[in-house]
């Protein structure tokens, strides 16, 4: 479990996964975006909570909740810590 690989978007609540990359059909507007948030690579970032339909997600990414549709982080890879 510790070294899986998944989408930012498959975290559960409570767990923390590590940016390893980005998927490569990640359309510019959307790395620009995520890049000014902080979510770069070598990044943790733990997964708060959904919405209460499931859409935004809220994350904790240095130090500060972050909240990001779920298609947006579908595009950040992490490595399970």
């Amino acid at each position: 479990m510790g070294n899986e690989i998944v989408r930012l978007s498959e975290l559960d609540k409570g767990e923390v996964g590590e940016i390893i990359g980005y998927e490569k059909d990640i359309p510019s507007s959307i790395r620009s975006k995520i890049l000014s948030m902080g979510l770069t690579r070598g990044v943790r970032v733990e997964m708060i909570r959904p919405a209460i339909f499931g859409d935004p997600l809220e994350f904790r990414v240095r130090g500060f909740n972050l909240s990001l549709r779920r298609s947006e982080a579908q595009y950040v890879l992490v490595k399970k810590v």
